[in-house]
């Protein structure tokens, strides 16, 4: 006996023996479903996954990845070592230390003037036993003491750390001849943490001098016939609010002066007056004579010089306050005699 599921197939043989060419595809394409028709249409683009090939994309990845952070490594290293190399802050260095100077462009003399010197440690290492040196040029003066010269002052800064900065607050007074430069010297000595050599910075400041201690005049005649008499006035008037001590005058005379007379006398030889201290605005005058003789139209020139000496004892003027050249030219003189004999020069006769 035949089972329901044979006979189903019996079944369905017999429909297929009978059934024409067209309604056999119809039926074909109605027992297909869309998935299969879509899978057959586009079969050539199709690509089929496997687990060998997930895992073959999956290591390029990686292997990628591992390259992309092996070149950023590199770079990164390299570009490390570059900057240790190169970069002027790794190694301790002076050219990392800056000493600059706050002070004014210009001074006036005798008026007491603000100085600031400043240490900048731009290193990464911190600075040890700093010791600073302000050097100050001829004719300065204590501001507590203005009959006191001051030629050097010394400041201990000590440990200055990497990045800071140190102050060092000072004042002075300074003397000199009118529109001259003076130069202020900072010299810092120093040692880096580790490092048991010693090092040195050095700066140098000018300052330009507005006016002079003491205002000096010279008057003498322009003219003068060789072999006359001639007179050098001389005034000196203090330009300051502070005494000037150890003044002294100078006068250089040229070749062909005769040194006559003068008042007052001369303290040394003929030519060096010291005038000791000048209060503020005391006067001082001189009147010197001589005779000078030349050649026709030469010029005679005398050089005056007024200063501070070193010390009492000193002769000579160490630190000038004023100069004045004053020059005079020789003339024939306005009438001539001549004694001749028989029609020639006679020279000297009796």
């Amino acid at each position: 006996m035949d089972t329901e599921y044979e006979t189903s197939r019996i079944e369905r043989a017999k429909r297929d023996l009978y059934r024409t060419d067209d309604a056999k595809e119809a039926a074909r394409k109605t027992e297909l479903t869309p998935t299969d028709i879509d899978v057959a249409n586009n079969w050539q683009d199709t690509t089929i996954v496997t687990e060998r090939n997930v895992k073959k994309n999956t290591g390029i990845k990686i292997l990628n990845a591992l390259v992309v952070l092996a070149v950023l490594t590199a770079l990164g290293s390299g570009g490390y070592l570059m900057y240790q190399i190169f970069d002027p802050s790794s190694k301790p260095s002076d050219k990392n230390i800056l000493v600059s100077f706050d002070v004014p462009v210009g001074v006036t003399p005798g008026i007491p003037a603000d100085i600031v010197v400043r240490v900048s440690n731009q290193n990464r290492f911190a600075l040890e036993y700093a010791n600073l040196t302000m050097v100050y040029p001829q004719g300065t003066r204590y501001v507590n003491d203005p009959n006191k010269d001051l030629r050097d002052e010394k400041k201990m800064l000590g440990n200055i750390k990497a990045g800071e900065v140190a102050e060092f607050r000072t004042k002075a007074i300074f003397l000199g001849e009118e529109n001259t430069e003076k130069e202020l010297r900072a010299t810092l000595e120093f040692r880096f943490s580790n490092v048991n050599s010693t090092f040195k910075k050095e700066e140098v400041r000018p300052m330009h001098l507005l006016a002079s201690p003491i205002n000096l005049t010279v008057d003498t005649l322009k003219e003068i016939n060789s072999g006359q008499e001639v007179t050098l006035n001389l005034n000196a008037l203090s330009n300051t609010v502070i005494p000037l001590r150890d003044v002294l005058v100078k006068v250089e005379y040229p070749l062909g002066f005769t040194y006559q007379d003068a008042d007052p006398k001369p303290s040394f030889g003929n030519n060096i007056w010291r005038i000791g201290q000048m209060d503020p605005a005391s006067k001082f005058r001189l009147k010197i004579k001589g005779v000078i003789v030349g050649e026709d139209t030469q010029e005679k020139v005398f050089k005056t010089s007024i200063g501070a000496g070193q010390d009492q004892t000193d002769r000579d003027v160490n630190t000038v306050y004023a100069k004045m050249l004053s020059a005079i030219t020789l003339q024939r003189p306005f009438i001539g005699i001549a004694l001749l004999m028989n029609g020639k020069s006679a020279g000297e006769a009796t």
